[in-house]
C-alpha cells in the first residue's frame, strides 16, 4: 500500500471519528430534535454526497417524517409493514408513495428489537464511479443509530415530563375534589351515617353529599355520565348549584329536582346527564321523602322488608323537558337503614366476567341491617373486593349508608 493511499485512509478514518464525536457532542448537549436532524441530513448531503434522503421514525405504531432532501413530491406518512421484515441494510429498488424518485438503499434502525426508524438513500443521478452510499454504508448506519436512539430518548423524556405534569395536576384536582366531599362519618341523636368514595382514577364523576340542620337531613347520591376530569368538573358544577339551591331557596323536592334539571340541561347542551337521588328525612315526623332521577334505587330495610326507593323521574339532562316528578315517601322507625350507591359497585366484575349485581348487595343489607352503617359498608366493600379478586376497578363508585334513630 503506497503512502498516499494510507494517508487517504487515515484522513477518512479521522473524518469519521470527528463526525461521530460531533454528533455525540450534539446529543450530549441536548440539541433540539430539529437541529439534530438538520445536522444529520446536511452531513449526508454535503459531506458524503448522498443525493436523495428520506428519514422516517416510528412512535406508538405511527410513522413520522423526520426529514428529507433532494426529492420531488411529499413522502406520505404511512405504515411500512413490508419494511418491518428487514433485519439489516437492504440494497435494491424502493418506492415511497408521494415521491417520484426510486431509492437504492434502506437502512432499518432497531433498538432492543424495536424498529425505530427507516432511512432511505439514493445517489445523485449524475454520479459516476463508486457510490458514496455503498462506500460509507456502515458508517451511515452507525450515525443513523445514534440519531434514532437520541430522538427516541428525547421523545420519551418529553413524554415523561408531560406525564409527571399531568399526574401532578390530577393530584391537585383530586385534593380539590376531596375538599368538596363532606366527611365520610356523622352521627347525632337522630341519624348515623357512613360514606365511601372511590374514583376510578384520582378523580371521578360520582358524588355523595348530605346537609343537616335542627329539623332534617337532606342526603343525595349522583353519577355523571363519563369518567375522569371532565366528569369531575361537571359534577363540581352540579354540586355548587345544588348547594346554592338548598341554601338560598325553600323549594320542595320536586321543584328542586326540576330546577336542577334545567340547570344541567343548560350547562351540558345535551352532551351529559346525571342520575341523581335525593332524600329528605324530617327528625320530628320521621318522614322520609325522596326523588329518584334515574339512579340505582337505594335500598331501605324497614326491619322486615327490603324496599327499593324508585319513585321519581328520568335522569337529569337526558331529555329537554323533565317528565312529571313523583315524590316517594316512607315513615321510618328506629333502626331502619338506607343504603345509597352508584353502579360502580354492582357492575364490578370478576375474572369470569360475572357482575357483582344487585342480589349480592341486597343480601349484605338484609343480613347486616342491625349493625352500624360503618360496619355494613365495610362488609360490603370486603365482599366486593373478594369477588373481583385481581381484577382492576373499571368505574368510579360511591356509597352512603344511613341508619335512623
Amino acid at each position: 500500500m503506497n503512502t498516499s493511499r494510507l494517508e487517504q485512509k487515515l484522513q477518512l478514518k479521522d473524518f469519521k471519528l470527528r463526525w461521530i464525536k460531533d454528533i455525540s457532542t450534539a446529543i450530549n448537549e441536548n440539541l433540539e430534535t430539529e437541529s439534530l436532524l438538520a445536522l444529520f441530513i446536511d452531513f449526508l448531503k454535503d459531506k458524503l454526497d448522498v443525493g436523495q434522503i428520506i428519514f422516517f421514525s416510528s412512535a406508538n405504531n405511527q410513522w413520522e417524517l423526520l426529514g428529507c432532501t433532494g426529492i420531488n413530491g411529499k413522502p406520505l406518512e404511512k405504515d411500512f409493514e413490508a419494511f418491518k421484515e428487514l433485519s439489516d441494510i437492504s440494497v435494491g429498488e424502493f418506492l415511497i408513495e408521494g415521491v417520484e424518485e426510486k431509492f437504492e438503499v434502506v437502512i432499518p434502525v432497531y433498538h432492543h428489537g424495536e424498529l425505530l426508524s427507516l432511512l432511505f438513500l439514493a445517489d445523485p443521478e449524475e454520479k459516476m464511479g463508486i457510490s458514496p452510499i455503498i462506500k460509507h454504508l456502515n458508517f451511515i448506519q452507525t450515525i443513523a443509530n445514534l440519531i434514532s436512539v437520541a430522538i427516541v430518548n428525547k421523545r420519551l423524556h418529553k413524554e415523561e415530563i408531560i406525564k409527571e405534569r399531568l399526574n401532578r395536576e390530577m393530584e391537585l384536582a383530586a385534593d380539590m375534589q376531596n375538599s368538596l366531599i363532606p366527611a365520610n362519618e356523622f352521627e347525632n341523636k337522630r341519624v348515623n351515617l357512613n360514606a365511601h368514595y372511590h374514583p376510578h382514577h384520582l378523580i371521578g364523576g360520582d358524588y355523595y353529599d348530605y346537609f343537616i340542620d335542627e329539623s332534617r337531613i337532606v342526603f343525595c347520591m349522583a353519577d355523571v355520565s363519563g369518567k375522569g376530569i371532565s366528569a369531575a368538573i361537571f359534577m363540581s358544577n352540579f354540586q355548587a348549584k345544588l348547594h346554592s339551591l338548598l341554601k338560598n331557596t325553600d323549594l320542595r323536592l320536586a321543584e328542586l329536582v326540576d330546577k336542577l334539571h334545567n340547570e344541567i340541561d343548560e350547562l351540558s347542551n345535551g352532551d351529559r346527564f346525571i342520575t341523581f337521588f335525593i332524600g329528605e328525612y324530617n327528625f320530628d315526623t320521621h318522614l322520609l321523602e325522596y326523588v329518584n332521577a334515574g339512579h340505582n334505587p337505594p335500598l331501605l330495610f324497614n326491619g322486615t322488608t327490603l324496599l327499593e326507593l324508585k319513585k321519581g323521574t328520568t335522569g337529569l339532562g337526558m331529555v329537554r323537558t323533565l317528565p312529571t316528578v313523583n315524590v316517594g315517601s316512607e315513615v321510618l322507625k328506629d333502626g331502619n337503614m338506607v343504603m345509597c350507591y352508584t353502579d360502580g359497585i354492582t357492575e364490578t366484575f370478576n375474572k369470569e366476567g360475572e357482575w357483582y349485581g344487585e342480589d349480592r348487595l341486597r343480601s349484605i343489607v338484609e343480613n347486616n341491617s342491625k349493625g352500624s352503617p360503618k360496619n355494613t359498608n365495610q362488609i360490603l366493600l370486603n365482599s366486593v373486593n373478594e369477588f373481583k379478586g385481581s381484577m382492576e376497578d373499571h368505574d368510579d363508585f360511591a356509597l352512603l349508608t344511613l341508619s335512623f334513630k
